[in-house]
């Protein structure tokens, strides 16, 4: 299990800095920018990290793996922060503006970090513990399958095939069989109607494949208070494996998604 990025994937916080985190592995195949120069974003891992060429992290890296290489970045690299990781370290290129820092017995190849080499004990932050799994309402039969405005409740599948807007209106629970859309990119709009401290919290009995996809807020609320569970395990995702999946956008219009994301 692990936290995988594509090619061209940015990440990042508008108002607050924030962290992409992992209990075993996170890992990019292509082009990643994680956070900005004024909201620096951070990579935890509690087992590897594994980074490919030109990848930008304003912030830290740190890995608690203790086996091997537990940090891997590509080549032109740029990593805002501290690197701390409990193993081996090795980065083919790039900048480090910060520390790195590993156990006696460990290795570090890379460019010469800025705040030099620190033979230590690694700054290893406590990863969060999971949130329980939720015993879900039953769900809905009626599918979705077109634009529709939809209240809190039940229902069945949302199968949207391109150009459709769903709006959820109203904070509540919004339960689902499964989301599976296709074709240009389908547009999510979240009202809030004013509700100055409710959530949308959304349940899916099965995987969820967004494709390429657009988010917006509507009367207030915030991507906090937006909240997906989902139950899937991938049987119905292009290679089995995924429970939750966002395509990449087109050159003209990237792909966006609001809220946090729960798949145990």
């Amino acid at each position: 299990f692990g936290v995988l990025f594509g090619t061209s994937r940015n990440v990042k916080g508008e108002k607050i800095a924030g962290s992409i985190g992992s209990s075993h592995l996170v890992k990019s195949t292509g082009g990643l920018v994680v956070g900005t120069t004024s909201m620096p974003g951070n990579i935890f891992s509690g087992g590897t990290i594994q980074l490919a060429n030109k990848n930008v992290v304003t912030g830290r890296l740190s890995a608690a793996g203790s086996t091997g290489t537990v940090i891997s970045v590509g080549s032109n690299a740029t990593i805002g922060g501290n690197i701390d990781a409990n193993g081996n370290i090795t980065v083919d290129g790039g900048t480090v503006s910060g520390e790195v820092t590993h156990p006696e017995g460990a290795t570090y190849l890379g460019p010469s970090p800025f705040g030099g080499i620190i033979t230590g004990t690694p700054n290893l932050p406590v990863l969060p513990v999971m949130p329980a799994v939720t015993n879900f309402p039953t769900v809905g039969s009626t599918a979705i399958t077109s634009t529709k405005t939809i209240t809190p409740g039940s229902y069945g599948s949302v199968i949207l095939s391109g150009n459709k807007i769903l709006t959820l209106s109203g904070t509540g629970v919004y339960v689902f069989k499964l989301i599976k859309n296709s074709g240009s990119s389908n547009n999510f709009v979240f009202d809030f109607k004013n509700d100055p401290t409710g959530a949308i919290t959304i349940y899916v009995y099965g995987d969820v494949d967004l494709n390429k996809v657009q988010a917006s807020l509507v009367n207030g609320g915030s991507e906090s208070r937006i909240y997906l569970e989902t139950h899937g395990t991938g049987v119905t995702s292009f290679n089995k494996t995924v429970s939750f999946n966002i395509a990449n956008g087109s050159s003209e219009k990237n792909s966006k998604c609001m809220g946090s994301v729960w798949s145990p």
